[in-house]
């Protein structure tokens, strides 16, 4: 990765939606009690929702692989994502937060699928393993640090505060994964050595 610095910021930036999952599997339940002021109910619709968007990224992300490619793809399901956890601190309505769970879910799963595609097409075959655990390894520790600040926030019962974090990071990473992808594209980087 030290010979395509692009590469690995794109690729970093790029993950940063898996992160939000993972983070927000512990944040919505608390939203759902705390600013919706709903029941468990709306938690289990919610899984099925993101279930409904994730399936419906799966029948689309392909398609606009093939029309537009690769990193525009990504560029548009992080921006999305993107979008989506911004707006959940601006929504206080369950059918609101339902449509914004399946674009993130939509998000999530296209950015995964289009990101996998790319580090098949850009990386080798006998660096792949590497290269993928170098951001596991990346994601663990983002991971490990959100959930530290997110149990003192939410402690604290100041549960918009972490949306407001990741709403952040994830605007960052979609204007590097903007930044970044032309030259990605342009170059055609692959690693070698």
């Amino acid at each position: 990765m030290k010979a395509c610095p692009l590469l690995f910021w794109f690729l970093l930036a790029s993950f940063m939606p898996f992160i939000g999952v993972m983070m927000t599997n512990c944040l919505h339940p608390i939203y759902i009690t705390d600013v919706l002021k709903e029941d468990s109910s709306v938690y289990g619709i919610q899984s099925m929702v993101y279930g409904i968007g994730a399936a419906l990224a799966g029948a689309v992300v392909p398609l606009l692989l093939r029309r537009i490619g690769t990193e525009i793809s990504i560029t548009i399901t992080v921006f999305m994502y993107a979008m989506a956890m911004t707006m959940f601190l601006f929504v206080k309505n369950t059918w609101i937060f339902y449509l914004l769970v399946s674009i993130t879910a939509f998000g999530n799963a296209g950015t995964r699928v289009a990101r996998s595609l790319l580090m098949m097409e850009r990386i080798p075959n006998e660096k792949i393993g590497r290269v993928d655990s170098l951001f596991r390894a990346f994601g663990f520790l983002i991971r490990s640090i959100l959930l530290s600040v997110f149990t003192g926030l939410v402690s604290l019962e100041h549960v918009l505060i972490p949306y407001a974090i990741l709403s952040g990071l994830l605007i960052i990473s979609g204007l590097l994964v903007l930044r970044t992808g032309e030259s990605v594209k342009k170059e055609q980087f692959h690693v070698t050595g």
